[in-house]
């Protein structure tokens, strides 16, 4: 059922908003849904061991939306899945229909609900520096940050988004930054991530970062924290074990 209002919305909204940015970038996924798994206490274990069995049956079925991911400091697993278009998402869910059950009882043990939504790269309001200081293929940890923005405050937090941007190429610092906006669905309004080695090598770069940038960066941040009703951090490590990659 929440897939299936989360698909009613999602061509609500394509139909008023979303093609003319759709057109910009033909040759990349438009849109990813986000699946954040919440665990129960002390269940990741468990929990890796539900996503391979899950994975195995995605094999096996052929299905061929593939998954990435990572595992935040807050006991949430994140999945992402691009989407090119509407139709794909009642693809996918006619390729899962045909899976095996699993087993539904270790799932319902581990797992204490799924908080899933559709967003959207932006890359008009992301950062990509020229020459990356850490290659993509290399990034295994992200510091996530999450806005949930009070009613009609979009527009105001995409314009300081901007300035952030502006701010950084202005600089040009070798560390970009990734910003997501929600289409539909539950969890943040507007996420920001920044890609590292690990978390050590964030945290060195963050300090030199904030020498640089910090006395500009400051008001902006202040400004997004106002505009926001709930505000998150977290650091996200990269599972690349518990990816699924479709047959070929």
């Amino acid at each position: 059922m929440k897939l299936n209002a989360l698909i009613v919305a999602f061509v609500a909204l394509c139909m008023v908003s979303l093609p003319s940015r759709a057109s910009a970038q033909q040759d990349q996924p438009q849109f990813f849904l986000w699946q954040n798994v919440h665990l129960n206490p002390g269940k990741a274990v468990e929990f890796e061991q539900v996503r391979a069995d899950r994975n195995a049956g995605m094999a096996e079925a052929n299905v061929t939306f593939r998954r990435r991911v990572f595992a935040h400091d807050r006991g949430i697993y994140q999945l992402t899945i691009p989407l090119s278009n509407m139709a794909a998402l009642d693809e996918m869910r006619a390729q899962e229909s045909a899976m095996s059950a699993g087993n539904p009882t270790l799932a319902r043990e581990v797992i204490h609900h799924i908080e899933t939504s559709i967003q959207q790269l932006r890359p008009e309001l992301s950062y990509t520096p020229s020459t990356r200081r850490v290659p993509e293929a290399g990034v295994g940890f992200y510091r996530g940050l999450t806005f949930y923005l009070k009613f009609g405050r979009g527009n105001e937090a995409a314009d300081i988004m901007q300035q952030m941007r502006a701010l950084y190429e202005e600089n040009s610092p070798e560390n970009g930054f990734l910003v997501f906006s929600k289409v539909t669905g539950g969890g943040p309004d507007l996420s920001v991530f920044f890609p590292a080695r690990d978390a050590v090598d964030y945290y060195t770069e963050r300090s030199e970062r904030i020498e640089r940038l910090g006395a500009s960066l400051r008001p902006l941040r202040r400004q997004l924290d106002a505009l926001s009703h709930r505000t998150d951090s977290f650091n996200s490590t990269r599972r690349e074990d518990l990816d699924y990659q479709p047959p070929n």
